[in-house]
């Protein structure tokens, strides 16, 4: 994916996650999950470290990720990949395949999977020049092909 596509889909699931990006999420003043996510990912930290089969972003706290936002979006973008290879695995495509990221899991969290999913495709779109000769079906395709990653280095994301 490329760079600009990436920050399509990580501001439109941080605008969702983090209510539009309010300050107090992102201070960590409020936090999701009966305080167990932090930061405009809105990532599960529970009483602990990030989850993550990435034994650099594994070694993230709350406090880390709420110090440098650099890292929030990093490891929500390894929950997003992570994700993505799981849900694939259980034959879901397009936005389906957040749910995981949503929820834990991919059977649950479909419709909020599919909201983030439609978000980035409408910044995608907006972003295109109107005399651009690539239809929009193209442009969908190709953030629908964004999330696909190189085969893992290490064990997905443990959840």
């Amino acid at each position: 994916m490329s760079r600009e596509q990436t920050l399509r889909v990580l501001v439109a699931t941080a605008l969702v996650e983090s209510a539009g990006l309010l300050p107090a999420i992102d201070r960590g003043v409020t936090r999701g999950d009966h305080g167990r996510s932090v930061c405009l990912m809105q990532i599960n930290v529970g009483a602990g470290r990030v989850q993550s089969a990435d034994p650099v972003v594994s070694t993230w706290r709350a406090g880390d990720l709420l110090a440098d936002r650099r890292k929030c979006f990093a490891a929500g973008l390894d929950a997003a990949r992570w994700s993505v290879n799981l849900c694939r695995g259980a034959g879901l495509r397009g936005g389906d395949q957040l749910a995981a990221y949503v929820s834990g899991r991919c059977n649950a969290g479909l419709a909020s999977a599919r909201h983030r999913w439609h978000l980035a495709s409408t910044l995608v779109l907006a972003s295109v020049r109107e005399d651009s000769p690539v239809g929009s079906a193209a442009r969908c395709e190709v953030l629908d092909a964004s999330l696909e990653t190189a085969p893992l280095l290490h064990r997905p994301f443990p959840g």
